[in-house]
């Protein structure tokens, strides 16, 4: 078991659903964010992030999507509401989009730090650095 399957387990304690199209959609973003340096301002999910997790467990990006919306619903909804406040660092009442979810994951499953602690001490995951932009378009 992954890092971020065990986290996900965490959350949502012993259910029977299949955790693992969540699990390498986080995986797949802790890539893009920490490995290729992609900030979370550029990352789409439903173009970036499904498509390569359909291909890695075999099966269609809309059925990954689904199952990823699903999965993190049940966490928001059903999920060990204290350890959800660590992972996010804050106590949200409500998620706007399944995305949001994915990156919290992310950033607890590489780091081991809060979300909201990592951005507040790394800003640049959220955006785009225009130094970056300047440089390639020379």
């Amino acid at each position: 078991m992954t890092n971020t399957e065990a986290i996900i387990r965490t959350i949502l304690g012993p259910i029977r659903r299949d955790t693992r199209p969540l699990a390498c959609s986080v995986d797949c973003l802790s890539e893009l964010l920490f490995v290729q340096k992609i900030p979370m301002d550029e990352i789409m999910v439903t173009k970036d992030i499904y498509p390569e997790v359909a291909k890695q467990l075999n099966k269609n990006p809309r059925t990954i999507s689904r199952s990823v919306e699903r999965l993190v619903l049940c966490c928001w909804e059903e999920g060990n509401r204290a350890y959800l406040a660590k992972i996010i660092g804050r106590n949200l009442t409500t998620l706007r989009e399944p995305r949001e979810m994915l990156f919290y994951l992310s950033v607890y499953s590489h780091w081991n730090v809060p979300f909201f602690t990592a951005v507040q001490a790394q800003p640049s995951l959220l955006f785009c650095d225009i130094t970056l932009f300047i440089v390639t378009e020379a």
